[in-house]
């Protein structure tokens, strides 16, 4: 993994908290992002996560990012202390909106199925992971997932049902079948 020095990133606003901590918009080397790091040495448990999301994004999503995922800019260590992810900007939560389309939750549900297609398990199916990108129209809104920490490979089409099922309960489009 390649290391950056900090004075090669450009700190903007705070995006969100999650368990790893704080995600910024970041520019580093000409890309404009939000960043997601873990320190290095402190908590294992969260190293692994965000490496294995890298490991999510570079391999089985490769070919969805930027349509169902955010695209994956930039990773690597930063300052030798910190392991970070920069991926494309997505827009605001789900759970920041109040005004979700029922396109938009179709949208979602479309995602985690192709998410599902490429034998990932999501693994936190959270209004907080579902991103909304508006800056077109409301008519052509773009719908990515974010989040892979806790991400696995399954075949289990049990569980991918279990997602979806929880996705739906979320979205409030239980007992339909539309898709």
């Amino acid at each position: 993994m390649k290391n950056y020095e900090r004075s090669q990133f450009y700190f903007g606003d705070v995006l969100g908290n999650g368990r790893s901590g704080v995600v910024f918009a970041v520019k580093i080397c000409g890309e404009v992002g939000a960043l997601k790091m873990v320190e290095l040495y402190k908590n294992e448990y969260l190293l692994k996560e965000i490496l294995n999301e890298i490991k999510i994004y570079l391999g089985p999503l490769m070919d969805i990012q930027d349509i169902y995922t955010p695209k994956l800019l930039k990773f690597g260590i930063l300052h030798e202390a910190f392991v970070f992810a920069l991926t494309s900007l997505s827009g605001k939560s789900f759970a920041e909106l109040d005004d979700i389309t029922e396109r938009e939750k179709q949208f979602a549900i479309e995602g985690l199925q192709a998410i599902h297609a490429r034998g990932v398990m999501h693994g936190d199916v959270r209004m907080e992971n579902i991103m909304v990108d508006r800056s077109e129209s409301i008519c052509k809104s773009r719908v990515r997932w974010i989040d892979f920490a806790w991400s696995k490979m399954g075949r289990d089409s049990k569980d991918f049902n279990r997602e979806l099922i929880e996705l739906r309960s979320l979205l409030g489009m239980t007992g339909r079948s539309d898709s």
